[in-house]
């Protein structure tokens, strides 16, 4: 198998996995009483945490005509602040990899259904409102904004024809888009768990070519988090 995405799976497990150990004395207090994160924080609160999870993503765009999805590892780290009891301002930095099939063959002669890898450095800034609720677990929505950094980049075909192609050069280092999403929050022992289920809609085209087809990326992912 490639490297380029065993390298990224095996630290995804390894992250996980140090997610688990962590959060396991919170999940398995006996007596905890869990109660909802919201209404206890008051404004100018400051919380960091760590996340990590799956995402499954695809391409899209003018080409699009036989595309697959592929799946992923996702994780980093979130910064909340608190400005109000039901509403919060969340800035995270993330690692995802991304994968999944496309049609390329107008562009690159021969490479049709070419399975593409990459590599982002992802920082959403999102607007996180919290639902009412008198106990339990905290529901909350999240929108906004991210912009990302391609890390790195493969590609493959039958053919071998991407394999041959420069394509640091084609494609442009920076995407951004909108990421949309909701999850719940709870804490015990003074250390919130979360979980978080967003998509995530690239705008920018990553081809440099303005005159080749509409290249984008977009994806769902799901994340479990826990707070430092």
């Amino acid at each position: 198998m490639n490297t380029l995405i065993t390298r990224p799976l095996r630290a995804a497990w390894v992250f996980v996995l140090a997610l688990v150990f962590l959060a396991a004395p919170a999940a398995h207090a006996q007596e905890t009483q869990w109660r909802t994160l919201e209404p206890t924080l008051a404004p100018s609160n400051w919380s960091f945490g760590l996340k990590a999870g799956l995402a499954n993503t695809d391409f899209y765009g003018s080409s699009s005509n036989a595309d697959g999805t592929g799946v992923g590892f996702t994780g980093g780290a979130y910064l909340t602040y608190h400005f109000h009891p039901r509403w919060a301002l969340q800035s995270e930095l993330m690692y995802t990899h991304r994968t999944g099939t496309e049609d390329h063959s107008q562009v690159f002669r021969g490479s049709r259904n070419a399975e593409y890898t990459f590599g982002f450095l992802e920082v959403p800034v999102l607007i996180k409102a919290y639902l009412p609720q008198q106990q339990g677990p905290a529901a909350y929505a999240t929108v906004g904004p991210y912009a990302s950094m391609r890390l790195y980049e493969d590609a493959r075909d039958a053919n071998n024809i991407l394999q041959t192609v420069d394509l640091d050069s084609e494609l442009r280092r920076w995407d951004y888009g909108v990421a949309a999403g909701f999850g719940m929050e709870s804490f015990a022992n003074g250390r919130s768990l979360s979980f978080d289920a967003r998509y995530n809609w690239g705008l920018a085209n990553l081809f440099t070519d303005e005159t080749r087809p509409e290249f984008r990326t977009r994806g769902f992912t799901v994340a479990v988090g826990i707070g430092l």
